[in-house]
């Protein structure tokens, strides 16, 4: 079985089903974890180099950059 199939499968039965119990507590704890890191480093020289470049890259945009206090286009945000 190709690996599409098997991911295509494990949506459904999700869908049908419903995740697991537990799963939002885990996903809460990730996001938490990611706000966590990104604010620890964003003090990093190598963070804000990335969003200086960010702007003259992206260009202006409404998805917001975080601990910038600016935003960009989404794949500007997202960089």
């Amino acid at each position: 079985m190709f690996i599409s199939q098997l991911l295509g499968k494990h949506i459904a039965d999700v869908a049908r089903r419903g995740p697991p119990s537990g799963t939002s507590d885990t996903v809460l704890r990730l996001v938490l974890d990611a706000v966590g890191a990104g604010a620890a480093g964003a003090i990093c020289a190598g963070p804000r180099a990335a969003r200086r470049s960010v702007l003259p890259i992206f260009g202006l945009g409404d998805a917001p950059i975080w601990f910038c206090g600016t935003g960009s286009s989404v794949s500007g945000a997202v960089h």
